[in-house]
């Protein structure tokens, strides 16, 4: 299975620096590459997703898992 994109939420002493054009990801992986804020490789995506599907990081998991197992 190959994720394609995923989705976390930026932590709310960030959201200042959001704006409407720019996705919590992008600003998620600017603090993170470029200001040093390597906390931030800890957040958790609440989503993901593959071409046609969208999964929970447990759901995702568990399609790997069974995925392994068939093999």
């Amino acid at each position: 299975m190959i994720i394609t994109d995923y989705h976390s939420a930026l932590p709310e002493e960030y959201s200042a620096l959001k704006n409407e054009e720019v996705n919590d990801e992008y600003i998620l992986a600017a603090l993170y590459s470029l200001c040093g804020k390597k906390e931030l490789g800890k957040t958790v995506p609440f989503s993901c997703s593959n071409l046609t599907n969208v999964f929970t990081p447990d759901g995702a998991t568990r399609m790997i898992k069974a995925a392994c197992e068939k093999k």
